[in-house]
């Protein structure tokens, strides 16, 4: 393809010799008004467990399925800058669903390129992982934050809808008593539920759980 070529070209002379070898980087290009992407490094399929090419075929459906949906929101505000800043580059995290399930993350920077006689704007993107650094400790208070909330997902969807139940109860201040009578359960069950709670959410007791479910809105 020919403005696939012209892009890669144009992208290559841009990146520095270090970057385009880096073996934990991905160099990629997209069409900025089809939100598309028409070219990738062979780095993918190390990275990601996709190859480019079965990216650039997956299209959109890969970016609703493998981006983080709380990152979703971030594609329409690049293009925005985009529109207003020709000359900057544009550098955010980005997490990306790996082909086995797991979260990888990386910091884009991204730069525009007008290379086709169509003046279709191009969009040429250097994503370096960081899953690495950010597991061992080395977090920016951005990557902590995100952390935090997926943490707190996790932790909710661990809990079942009795559990969630039982839950809002005690924040309510009711007794395991009251919980067992309210509920038509035996005390041993309720105790149980408290048990089970209290390991799942890594509380040490009921205050601390309270606090704990508050703060990420569960109740």
């Amino acid at each position: 393809m020919l403005v696939e070529k012209k892009v890669k070209k144009e992208a290559f002379t841009f990146l520095p010799e270090d970057i385009l070898n880096s073996a934990n980087t991905l160099i990629h290009i997209d069409d900025l008004e089809a939100r598309q992407m028409v070219y990738g490094n062979d780095k993918f399929e190390e990275i990601l467990g996709f190859t480019a090419a079965e990216v650039i075929e997956m299209g959109h459906e890969y970016i609703k399925k493998y981006y983080h949906p709380d990152d979703l929101v971030k594609i329409p505000e690049i293009i925005d800058f985009f529109k207003g800043n020709k000359n900057n580059k544009h550098t955010t995290l980005f997490r990306v669903k790996h082909k086995n399930g797991e979260w990888v993350y990386f910091i884009t920077t991204r730069s525009l390129l007008n290379i086709d006689s169509n003046q279709n704007r191009f969009v040429v993107s250097v994503s370096i992982n960081v899953t690495e650094q950010i597991d061992c400790g080395l977090k920016h208070e951005e990557y902590n934050k995100i952390r935090a909330a997926e943490k707190n997902r996790d932790v909710i969807e661990k809990f079942t809808n009795r559990e969630k139940e039982i839950i809002s109860m005690f924040a309510s201040g009711h007794t395991n008593t009251q919980v067992a009578e309210k509920l038509f359960l035996s005390i041993k069950t309720v105790d149980n539920h408290r048990t089970n709670i209290l390991r799942k959410s890594e509380a040490r007791n009921i205050a601390e759980l309270i606090n704990f479910v508050k703060d990420i809105g569960l109740v």
